[in-house]
């Protein structure tokens, strides 16, 4: 038992060190040069894509009235005028680009129906973002890793 105690508080003790050397000065130089390369793109520059999915289910999109629950007979996202379908995926090539988000819908046969338009902007790093839905929210569409973007008066 003590032998597999000493055994163990060796192997912790060897574990532990590392050994590190210290870049002389010049290869500090060099280091530092090549930090500052101004050729290579830096972290703030990087463009990175974004993939949104159009996360809307079909129970988002009932209706409740007091008469009933209404499903739209037609209900169309569009994200920068390019239809996602509900489980789709679309690619946004820079992540400083606004995110403009549509959808059409249609209720009893064209009876009622509308459109309506939201822009967002994508967080900083963020990779994807899901597109949900809900008649009480004000502005329907929403957008997760994402900011809305107000409108602008003409």
């Amino acid at each position: 038992m003590i032998g597999s105690s000493l055994y163990f508080i060796a192997l912790l003790a060897t574990a532990e060190l590392e050994i590190t050397e210290n870049p002389t000065p010049e290869i500090a130089v060099e280091m530092v040069d090549q930090k500052t390369d101004s050729s290579e793109p830096t972290e703030k520059e990087e463009i990175t894509c974004v993939t949104i999915t159009n996360g809307i289910e079909v129970d988002m999109l009932n209706y409740k009235h007091w008469t009933g629950t209404y499903s739209p007979d037609v209900f169309t996202v569009y994200i920068n005028d390019t239809i996602v379908e509900q489980g789709q995926t679309y690619t946004l090539t820079d992540s400083k680009t606004p995110v403009v988000i549509r959808f059409d819908y249609s209720f009893m046969n064209g009876i009622r129906k509308g459109t309506k338009t939201v822009t967002y902007a994508i967080n900083d790093k963020a990779t994807t973002a899901t597109v949900t839905f809900s008649w009480l929210d004000t502005h329907k569409i929403l957008l997760d890793n994402a900011i809305l973007t107000p409108k602008k008066d003409a």
